[in-house]
């Protein structure tokens, strides 16, 4: 493929929109479109509760991956937008059970978006690879960066 060639695709094997590509090729990289529990062969959500749910998601990821001859063990990012972490048991389940399946093929899970302490205490004991967010700091420029990680380090 050459630079800068933008294809879109879709597989059966995933819930199809009029609207939008299931994945879209630029370069060497594919965005794959987001996935609800939604069975492609009766189109319908799949009943259940989470984890039914979440199993259906990935399911239809990896018919999506599949179908451009990658694996999820290709897949370098997973974004997953939740609410009110500290709130919502369904989005703390949500996480974990990402987490789990992530970890299950290879995929290390970096969380985004930490803020508070109390946001923490509740994503700190899920398995996480990695957490960020600015409880642990905010953007900075570049000269204060500098300044406070790299001098002295050369």
């Amino acid at each position: 493929m050459a630079d800068n060639v933008v294809l879109a695709r879709n597989t059966d094997e995933a819930p199809q929109n009029d609207r939008f590509a299931q994945t879209v090729a630029f370069s060497h990289y594919n965005n794959i479109s987001a996935q609800l529990p939604i069975d492609p062969e009766t189109g319908a959500i799949v009943e259940g509760g989470i984890f039914e749910q979440a199993e259906q998601c990935f399911e239809n990821l990896e018919a999506i991956v599949e179908s451009i001859d990658h694996s999820l063990n290709d897949v370098a990012r997973i974004t997953v937008f939740v609410r009110d972490i500290r709130d919502s048991t369904f989005d703390a389940t949500f996480i974990k059970f990402v987490v789990e399946l992530c970890h299950a093929v290879g995929i290390s899970v970096c969380l985004e978006g930490v803020e508070t302490n109390e946001e923490y205490e509740v994503v700190g004991g899920m398995g996480l690879d990695y957490i960020q967010g600015f409880l642990f700091g905010r953007p900075l420029p570049e000269e204060e960066f500098e300044r406070r990680f790299l001098e002295g380090r050369a």
